[in-house]
């Protein structure tokens, strides 16, 4: 029965590093636009739309997934 439970241990524990590193990247990648929506003003608001248009496709859903 313990050799069940170090076996879950070795799966989970690489799965829950695995993602904090992605979301430590995506804050690392995304820490311009996240210091725009933490103090959203009209002026910040549309450097933040220029700085999301000019962005690809997959970083605005990897964005999108952070602010949600």
């Amino acid at each position: 029965m313990e050799n069940h439970r170090l076996n879950k241990c070795w799966l989970i524990g690489p799965g829950v590093i695995a993602i904090i590193l992605l979301v430590l990247a995506l804050v690392h990648d995304f820490m311009p636009e996240i210091r725009l929506l933490m103090d959203l003003t009209p002026s910040h608001r549309a450097e933040l739309l220029t700085m999301i248009r000019s962005n690809g496709i997959r970083d605005l859903i990897f964005m999108l997934l952070l602010v949600g």
